[in-house]
């Protein structure tokens, strides 16, 4: 009896994994056979790393050698129509494959960078700018640099958030112009994790300064403590991607005490 009637093969899609999208990067699996090989077909619907898997009497999967593999699996696979052919007469002469054998593909989303322009506007009235560029596959990174691209002023003064210069009793408030002026900058760094396709939620911290100056009639500059912080910065965001168009949005904030909102738009490698 040749291997071809001796072999049932049960097409079994093992996920992606357990973060994935009910969406499955493959689908379509048809398989054929000949005397010796297996040929596997599948659709793909993005590049990815692909394994296969081979299970006999539905007990343990276990990997297929690559060594008896042809075809479109391993790192770097495109997407589109693929095939690959198991010659599983070459792995196993003896034959002990009779019975009932179920072959598993494996895809795990490539490694792909992504580079992103950002904007971001905090609900009191301030905007910056900034980069942010990272990797991911399943999980990855990203780091992110924010900045109002303006320096620091020059102050004699510092006020609360009132206004006032020095502590009661003797505090004052000095005339001022109207003309406020801020600087800002963040270093974020952290994780990048895939929900679904083509869905991303980052998250990390870093370190962030935010500061706000008034100025007076008479020209000078008073930093204003009420409104401005530095420390602990954190990030918090979704990141989607249309072929190789990436969209983020997300909040940040300094010491949980300023708060800002930023989108960005970029390329996915």
């Amino acid at each position: 009896m040749s291997m071809k009637s001796k072999i049932l093969f049960l097409l079994l899609f093992l996920g992606i994994s357990r973060m994935a999208s009910s969406q499955p990067l493959v689908s379509k699996i048809e398989t054929s056979s000949n005397d010796s090989a297996i040929v596997i077909s599948y659709d793909l619907k993005e590049n990815a790393i692909i394994k296969v898997y081979a299970s006999k009497d539905n007990r343990e999967y276990r990997p297929i050698n690559n060594q008896f593999l042809i075809g479109d699996f391993g790192k770097g696979v495109k997407s589109g129509h693929k095939s690959i052919q198991w010659n599983v007469l070459q792995q196993d002469p003896k034959n002990d494959f009779r019975g009932e054998v179920s072959i598993g593909i494996k895809a795990r989303p490539s490694f792909k960078p992504f580079i992103l322009a950002q904007g971001a506007y905090s609900p009191i009235g301030q905007a910056a700018g900034g980069l942010m560029v990272g990797a991911v596959g399943t999980v990855g990174f990203y780091v992110r640099g924010e900045s109002s691209f303006t320096g620091p002023k020059k102050c004699s003064y510092t006020c609360n958030k009132d206004g006032f210069i020095g502590e009661e009793p003797n505090a004052h408030q000095p005339f001022y112009s109207g003309k406020k002026a801020n600087c800002e900058w963040q270093a974020l760094g952290g994780l990048v994790v895939r929900m679904g396709i083509p869905l991303y939620l980052y998250a990390g911290g870093g370190y962030g300064v935010r500061e706000r100056y008034w100025e007076t009639i008479d020209g000078q500059w008073i930093s204003n403590n009420g409104y401005s912080y530095k420390g602990f910065a954190g990030d918090i965001g979704l990141m989607g991607r249309i072929k190789h168009v990436a969209i983020a949005v997300g909040v940040n904030t300094i010491n949980f005490q300023y708060l800002s909102f930023n989108i960005g738009l970029g390329y996915a490698f």
